[in-house]
C-alpha cells in the first residue's frame, strides 16, 4: 500500500563545526578556524499540490571567542542569522526548477572587546535547475548573486553538479 504524502513537513538541524585546519595567531588570513561554531536550524516545507512545493529555512550561527586572533588580539562574532525561501516547481518526476532568496542580518564582529558595527546584512537571489538521469543520477544547473550586501561576501556563482547515489533503500 502506498502511503500517502504529508502536505506540511517541519525540520530541525543542528551542525557544529570543530576548530579544525591550520591556524597561526601570527599571521592574518588561514587555513583553519580558531573557534568553535554551531548552526541551529529550522526548515518548513508545504506542498501546494503536485507541481508546486513551498520551501523556508531559519539558522543561526553562534560563534565562540578568539582569544589568539592576530597579533595577540581577541576577535568574537555575534550572533549571524539567515532565512531563505524557495519556490520550486516539478515539471514531471525528476525534473524540477526553483527560484529561492535569502536574507543574512546580525554577526557584527568585536575587536578586543570594541563593536566593529559592521553586521553582515545581505541578500541573494538564486536559480537552480535538476534532471534525473537515471536511477542513481541527476544534473542540477545553479545560478546566485547578490542583491544587496553592507558587509560580507557579494558574488556570483554558476555551478554544475553532476550527483550520484551509492546507495538506494528500496532495493
Amino acid at each position: 500500500m502506498k502511503q500517502e504524502q504529508k502536505k506540511f513537513k517541519f525540520g530541525v538541524s543542528l551542525r557544529i563545526r570543530p576548530p579544525l585546519g591550520q591556524y597561526d595567531s601570527s599571521k592574518l588570513i588561514n587555513l583553519g578556524a580558531n573557534r568553535w561554531a554551531a548552526k541551529f536550524g529550522l526548515a518548513a516545507s508545504y506542498d501546494l499540490n503536485k507541481k508546486w512545493i513551498l520551501e523556508s529555512q531559519y539558522n543561526t550561527w553562534v560563534f565562540t571567542k578568539n582569544n589568539s586572533f592576530f597579533n595577540g588580539n581577541t576577535t568574537q562574532q555575534k550572533p549571524l542569522t539567515t532565512l531563505q525561501g524557495h519556490v520550486t516547481h516539478i515539471f514531471k518526476p525528476g525534473i524540477w526548477a526553483s527560484v529561492s532568496y535569502g536574507l543574512s542580518r546580525l554577526g557584527e564582529t568585536v575587536y578586543n572587546g570594541i563593536d566593529k558595527n559592521d553586521s553582515q546584512n545581505s541578500s541573494r537571489f538564486g536559480l537552480a535547475f535538476a534532471h534525473r538521469l537515471g536511477k542513481q543520477s541527476s544534473l542540477k544547473l545553479d545560478y546566485t548573486s547578490g542583491v544587496t550586501a553592507r558587509y560580507g561576501a557579494d558574488f556570483t556563482t554558476y555551478a554544475i553538479t553532476y550527483q550520484w547515489m551509492w546507495f538506494d533503500k528500496n532495493k
